[in-house]
């Protein structure tokens, strides 16, 4: 009866201790979902321009930046652009895949102006809540003006060209490294030891050619896109070479796990033990002391 009584005050204590944990985590998980809608239903998606360059042209086919930045909570999607000016028509805009909040990028115009002078550009931002913005812009006739102008334009519409063909290099490796992780995740699942494969570095590579296109810093820009590809290269080989796990490793993995469940277990019991032996000293206890009360 004793024993019956020790084991059952600690199910009882067991099964209280369940209920108070499941409480628990219910009202984490409704706080959670409490945050989660007031979260939703603040968000704000709003994207501003924080540069336009150049600023500077000749007459005729064209083409120029336009950085914008996610001012908003939530990420932002195909974000693109409608330009309109006196005497201004847009060939091809490229836009930006993702933009997540605080984070800056840039959309890539082609276009042509067909007449010179100080012309108003209308911008309409699509992706975002940020309206209507207007640029001022100088075009130039090139047969009415000096040949340093032109060289200056020039100069400018080459480092244009050569920020975009860097943009479309960086998007085509930021690719290359999604389909990477992609794969990476598909050998893990196949059993591959893919430990050895650390994408830290590209990434990094990545980020920082973004920044010093952001910067028309061409220079920096064309070094860090080609440690990125050299990265890449590198990454990749050794997802290629890499090699399955045996089933005698597994079987040490499992090993390790299932000590750790039994170890888990054995606590158990072994606190049931102490319980039950702590049970019983109370109740000798207690008995002694009834048994004294009832000899007086």
């Amino acid at each position: 009866m004793k024993k019956v009584g020790v084991f059952t005050a600690f199910l009882m204590l067991f099964i209280i201790l369940i209920v108070s944990s499941v409480r628990l985590i219910s009202a984490e998980t409704n706080s959670t979902e409490f945050n989660m809608t007031n979260s939703t239903n603040s968000i704000i998606q709003e994207i501003s321009v924080t540069n336009f360059f150049p600023v500077e042209f000749k007459r005729g086919d064209v083409q120029f930046y336009i950085q914008v930045k996610n001012d908003g909570n939530e990420t932002l999607d195909e974000i693109n652009a409608f330009i309109m000016g006196k005497g201004y028509s847009t060939y091809n805009v490229l836009p930006i895949k993702s933009l997540e909040p605080g984070s800056k990028d840039y959309l890539f115009v082609s276009g042509r102006f067909g007449e010179p002078g100080s012309i108003n550009l209308t911008i309409k931002i699509i992706g975002g809540l940020s309206g209507t913005i207007y640029q001022n812009v100088n075009v130039v006739d090139p047969n009415n003006t000096t040949q340093n102008e032109i060289n200056n334009l020039k100069a400018q519409q080459e480092k244009t060209n050569l920020l975009n063909n860097l943009s479309i290099e960086l998007n085509k490796i930021r690719e290359n490294l999604s389909i990477l992780e992609d794969d990476i995740s598909l050998k893990k699942e196949d059993n591959y030891d893919v430990s050895r494969i650390d994408l830290n570095d590209l990434k990094d590579y990545i980020k920082n050619s973004q920044t010093n296109i952001l910067e028309g810093n061409v220079d920096e820009a064309e070094v860090n896109i080609n440690f990125a590809k050299t990265e890449y290269v590198y990454q990749k080989s050794k997802l290629e070479n890499a090699k399955k796990v045996s089933i005698l490793s597994r079987i040490k993995e499992n090993a390790v796990l299932f000590s750790a469940i039994a170890g888990a277990i054995i606590m158990l019991f072994t606190l049931y033990e102490l319980l039950k032996k702590k049970g019983e000293v109370v109740v000798h206890a207690t008995t002694k002391i009834v048994r004294k009360k009832k000899k007086k």
